[in-house]
């Protein structure tokens, strides 16, 4: 609708539209892509490289309506993402194996001491260095349950992968921009977009599925 000069002068500042992949996409120089006010592209201020935000959500509702379409393919996917898990958690069986052997050490050391086979003035010299390792090997331990608990957060079946993309992909055009971001924001972990593609990281997943077609930046 077209506003009379009148009408704008007096007129409340319309409504923001919505990023629908606000603070996700990257240039694949490496920077950050914005869509600057006023404008419908996502725009890299490095290189200038640019791409219209309806042809971004366009291959996105591309991707999710292909790629989504074999459970058999994702299915694959997910079997490397359980290679991660359970690497993850040897991982930290080791850790933790690690930590007790280190405490194992201080409670020798202490003994010792006890018993009057340390001097005092040598206490130090060997129990430091391993209240230093016990401290970092706790702190260490920390994030890697933290990195465990987040693979298996993500770890769900690659059916219902599937069948949640599918029911978004037949929904997508009758929902509301809102709705729209926070699936995306639940889905991507990040968009680096190139001269004619786009890479997609998926957070469930965990890899990247690249777009072959090309796409013409506008």
């Amino acid at each position: 609708m077209i506003l009379g000069q009148q009408e704008k002068k007096f007129a409340r500042p319309g409504r923001v539209p919505v990023r629908l992949f606000g603070g996700l996409t990257v240039c694949e120089c490496g920077y950050r892509m914005y869509v600057p006010s006023g404008s419908r592209k996502y725009t890299c201020t490095k290189c200038k490289n640019k791409l219209l935000a309806e042809q971004l959500e366009k291959g996105f509702c591309k991707e999710m309506e292909t790629f989504f379409a074999s459970p058999q393919q994702i299915d694959k996917l997910f079997q490397v993402a359980k290679g991660k898990v359970d690497e993850k958690q040897a991982r930290l069986a080791n850790h933790r194996h690690e930590i007790r052997k280190v405490e194992d050490d201080l409670s020798r050391t202490h003994q010792l001491y006890l018993s009057n086979q340390i001097p005092l003035e040598s206490f130090g010299t060997y129990h430091q260095p391993l209240s230093d390792r016990l401290r970092q090997l706790q702190d260490e331990l920390a994030r890697l349950e933290a990195e465990l608990d987040h693979l298996k957060i993500n770890d769900v079946s690659a059916e219902q992968v599937v069948h949640d993309a599918r029911n978004i992909s037949s929904r997508w055009p009758k929902m509301q921009a809102e709705e729209k971001r926070r699936i995306i924001q639940s889905m991507i972990e990040r968009v680096t977009i190139g001269r004619g593609k786009i890479k997609i990281r998926y957070r469930s997943l965990g890899f990247y599925e690249e777009s072959t077609k090309s796409q013409q930046l506008v």
